[in-house]
């Protein structure tokens, strides 16, 4: 009698380890992406900056389909920690007044300031850089056929690329516009009988955000 009374108590002991172990469950460790933002034009361009998180470069271009909106901190940062998954590709767009990240999602497509892989622990980071974007309306009033570029370096090297072709009394419209240096823009309209180029001036740009400013080539 007493071998069994001594074989039921080590079964109901089994029992009550294996409902230990059940209970006993490890959660999953919290995934996180920490974006932070700087300008060089604007030291103070950190607090309140708009960050978008996506899934995909095609819903970054078209902004669609966020999985994470926020603002940034004091600090320049914003954290995301929900709705993240291991071994994924983010996209980041941020964005506040003229100041962005848009000119390498649009046109560079340098994706160190956007793009986000997880890392070694298993989290995300990115910093990106926001450079000033405008928006100017080209006039060719002249009987010259110009080639539009966007002039910039990637690396140690320096780049054309076309935007369009700008006939004679057409206009063109031309997005992410950048102060290069004081006075010089990153738009660089080229003679296609002469191949003589001219950098568009920064002067003649509004300093109000979010207005079209109107040159003409003469």
């Amino acid at each position: 009698m007493k071998k069994v009374l001594f074989i039921l108590a080590l079964i109901a002991i089994g029992f009550t380890s294996c409902k230990e172990d059940e209970d006993t469950v490890s959660l999953p460790e919290e995934i996180k992406m920490t974006i932070s933002v700087y300008s060089l034009d604007n030291s103070n361009l950190k607090e309140n900056v708009a960050i978008a998180v996506y899934n995909s470069v095609q819903d970054l271009k078209k902004q669609t389909n966020a999985i994470a909106t926020g603002t940034t901190n004091v600090e320049g940062e914003f954290t995301v920690n929900k709705g993240l998954e291991k071994n994924k590709t983010y996209y980041v767009a941020a964005k506040k007044d003229c100041y962005s990240n848009y000119f390498d999602i649009m046109v560079t497509g340098d994706e160190k300031n956007y793009k986000v892989q997880e890392g070694e622990e298993g989290n995300y980071s990115i910093t990106c850089s926001l450079s000033e974007n405008r928006t100017i309306s080209i006039d060719n009033n002249t009987d010259k056929t110009f080639e539009i570029n966007y002039s910039y370096k990637l690396g140690d090297k320096s780049i054309l690329k076309p935007i369009k072709t700008l006939k004679p009394n057409d206009i063109l419209m031309v997005e992410y516009v950048q102060k290069v240096l004081v006075d010089k823009t990153n738009v660089v309209a080229i003679d296609v009988i002469t191949d003589d180029k001219e950098t568009l001036t920064w002067d003649l740009i509004t300093e109000s955000c979010g207005e079209i400013t109107d040159i003409v080539l003469e």
